[in-house]
């Protein structure tokens, strides 16, 4: 069995997860600045990022219980959507704030608004190849 990656957590009063610290560091610095302080935890990573992976999703709902991508509308499945975060981990915003996973910066989108040709990484590579060749 491998080892369950832990990271440090924002929680909200309902015990959802609001974001992922970046690091040890960001999680010290959050603590001390927020009034009120916020709560700090210790999670499982992969617990960390299907809550707020659910919570995303939830926010897309209608009234008819329907999940729809945040950018085209499609209608979308929980399964079959993607989290996406606006602002990438590791760049930094006009303010100079890091993206981060959290209920705030992540999106739920479809698969083609997130990897497609058109879609927000659209143009990623994985090993030196583009998808659209690791495809063939």
């Amino acid at each position: 069995m491998g080892k369950t990656n832990l990271v440090l957590v924002e929680i909200n009063e309902r015990g959802d997860a609001v974001r992922i610290f970046r690091n040890s560091k960001a999680a010290a610095i959050a603590s001390v600045t927020w009034s009120p302080v916020p709560y700090i935890v210790e999670w499982p990573e992969a617990l960390a990022l299907q809550n707020i992976r659910r919570q995303i999703y939830e926010r897309t709902r209608d009234e008819h219980g329907l999940g729809h991508c945040e950018d085209c509308h499609r209608t979308l499945a929980f399964e079959a959507g993607h989290r996406h975060e606006r602002l990438a981990r590791g760049k930094r915003d006009e303010n100079g704030n890091y993206g981060e996973i959290s209920v705030a910066n992540c999106a739920f989108i479809c698969p083609d608004c997130h990897v497609g040709p058109e879609g927000a990484h659209g143009d990623r590579k994985w090993g030196g190849r583009t998808k659209r060749t690791a495809a063939k």
